[in-house]
């Protein structure tokens, strides 16, 4: 099926088979994928540092699909020169060990807005942009930082599996980098006292966050708490109440009733 196509249909293929993802981590793992063999990770292992792994499992191609994974390779749009499939060493498993990870939060000034698209992301991937300086974001940010350089303290005074504390004291407007994955139910809920009243966490690299913080004293609760959660919470904790105050009632009038003597 794949001669008969011929090259004419790779994108056809490439569309549902390859580019299969637009967030950080699938890009690095299409981009290594496609890369050559003697270094796995490619041009995408900028994308890997964001997500903080430590190493990559390569499992082995099964015989009855690496001709299908020689074409895939060699038909990905962002290759100009195709790489050479390696049979043998396609054929075996490999670990990769990232070299260096960004830490869990930074801050940044710099910043360039992109649609959410697996193009930018590969473009971006390509290019010489330093991610722990330049942050890719869907929208703008409020406020905008003008770029500068940060001598700013800011450290997790707190954390669970849901929530961070941060204390963050800037000399210039910022945008704090938290490489953690990016949902609508994350918000952030000031605590007395901190320079900002409204804060907005948006996605950064299109799959992780990104919280504008303008020049101040910062302390907030990072959290994750979705609408459903928050009211379903409120409304368990509602019919609690209604159910004791019935049990309350009911034991109030069994008490009140007089006793009524043996026959």
């Amino acid at each position: 099926a794949i001669a008969a196509g011929g090259w004419g249909h790779s994108r056809d293929i490439l569309d549902p088979v390859f580019l299969w993802g637009s967030d950080p981590f699938s890009e690095a793992l299409n981009l290594g994928f496609a890369a050559d063999a003697s270094q796995p990770l490619g041009p995408g292992e900028k994308f890997l540092r964001l997500t903080r792994p430590r190493f990559v499992v390569r499992t082995a191609v099964p015989e009855d699909y690496r001709e299908f994974v020689s074409y895939i390779t060699k038909s990905a749009a962002f290759n100009h020169e195709a790489p050479k499939f390696d049979e043998e060493k396609e054929g075996q498993e490999s670990v990769v060990e990232v070299s260096v990870s960004y830490p869990e939060f930074f801050l940044a000034t710099d910043y360039v807005v992109t649609p959410p698209t697996f193009e930018t992301l590969q473009a971006m991937a390509l290019n010489d942009v330093d991610f722990s300086k330049t942050v890719l974001l869907n929208e703008e940010p409020d406020p905008s930082p003008v770029s500068t350089q940060l001598p700013a303290r800011f450290g997790v005074l707190d954390r669970s599996t849901d929530h961070f504390t941060i204390y963050v004291d800037l000399p210039a407007d910022a945008i704090l980098v938290a490489t953690h994955a990016y949902a609508k139910g994350w918000r952030v809920v000031p605590e007395a006292g901190t320079v900002q009243t409204k804060y907005d966490v948006i996605p950064a690299y299109h799959a992780l966050m990104a919280i504008p913080l303008k020049a101040g004293e910062h302390q907030f609760r990072l959290e994750y708490a979705p609408a459903g959660y928050r009211y379903g919470r409120w409304i368990s904790l509602a019919c609690l109440g209604a159910y004791l105050s019935a049990v309350g009632y009911w034991a109030w009038r069994r008490l009140r009733e007089p006793s009524t003597p043996p026959a």
